[in-house]
C-alpha cells in the first residue's frame, strides 16, 4: 500500500507524491509499463528523455531560452 497525494496548483497541472510501506520500492506503485517521456536504449544501455516531452513534463516553468538549452544538452544517460 502507498500513501499517494495528489496536489494541483494549476488547471491541468498535478503534482504527485508517493510514499511506499517498509520493503517496497517506488518502482512497485508502478504497472511494469516506462513513462510515456522516457527513451530507453537497451542496446546503448541508457535513457532519456523524449524531446517532444521534455519542456511540458520537466522545463513548463521556465523561460524559453532556458528551455532551448537543455533542450540542445538533453542526452540519453547510463542504466547502470
Amino acid at each position: 500500500m502507498f500513501d499517494v497525494q495528489h496536489v494541483s496548483d494549476r488547471p491541468g497541472r498535478r503534482v504527485s507524491s508517493y510514499l511506499p510501506e517498509v520493503g517496497q520500492s517506488l518502482s512497485d506503485c508502478r504497472d511494469g509499463t516506462l513513462a510515456s517521456f522516457l527513451d530507453v536504449d537497451p542496446d546503448s544501455g541508457t535513457f532519456g528523455v523524449r524531446p517532444e516531452f521534455l519542456v511540458e513534463t520537466f522545463l513548463q516553468d521556465c523561460d524559453p531560452d532556458t528551455q532551448a538549452q537543455a533542450a540542445d544538452r538533453s542526452r540519453g544517460r547510463a542504466c547502470w
